[in-house]
């Protein structure tokens, strides 16, 4: 065998074995890039999935806030509503006629008395609100005539405080609209809006 077929006997091994290499080689660089490709698309996912969910909590809180502001605002409204028709219930009082004046502090009075069992009337003293004094004088000579009337009045939009040895009762109007107020607030508010 001549040198010259040896040499190309040894190219062409050498030409096989560099193919055999190169397919070896491009199996395992095809394998590198499909595990690769899957890794970038199993991280892609992840980041989809992960802005997804951030994305969902984001909308969630925002209408759970959204929903916190609108109750909020219409229990403001409802609240305005409720403190516009006790101011209201009180104006009227204020503005009722001499005779329905005169009629709502006589069961006034009666009432304060009633809840002053015990007390000697003699021993109770009826201070009323300068405003509506000689009306307050005039019902108390007509209720009980052995009730004191106090000299000094107080500055109020209307009623007249009981003074008895035990304690003070307070039956101005605004008092006793602050406590219907606060004894009613509640219930009338579910009545208003069912």
């Amino acid at each position: 065998m001549p040198l010259q077929d040896i040499i190309e006997k040894i190219k062409k091994k050498k030409a096989d074995k560099i193919k055999e290499i190169e397919k070896e080689h491009k199996g395992r660089i095809s394998l590198i890039e499909k595990e690769y490709d899957q890794k970038i698309q199993d991280k892609k996912e992840g980041i989809l999935v992960a802005i997804s969910q951030e994305t969902e909590k984001e909308i969630s809180e925002f209408n759970w806030k959204l929903t916190e502001r609108r109750r909020n605002l219409l229990l403001e409204k409802k609240r305005e509503l409720v403190r516009e028709i006790y101011e209201k219930a009180f104006n009227e009082v204020l503005h009722l006629g001499e005779d329905q004046h005169k009629e709502f502090l006589k069961r006034l009075l009666k009432k304060a008395l009633s809840e002053s069992e015990g007390i000697n009337v003699s021993e109770i003293e009826v201070v009323p609100v300068c405003k509506n004094k000689e009306l307050v004088e005039e019902i108390a000579r007509d209720v009980a005539q052995d009730l004191t009337i106090g000299k000094a009045c107080i500055n109020s939009t209307g009623g007249f405080v009981l003074r008895t040895p035990k304690a003070d009762m307070d039956f101005r109007f605004e008092t006793i609209f602050r406590n219907t107020r606060e004894d009613t607030e509640l219930k009338a508010s579910k009545s208003l809006f069912k």
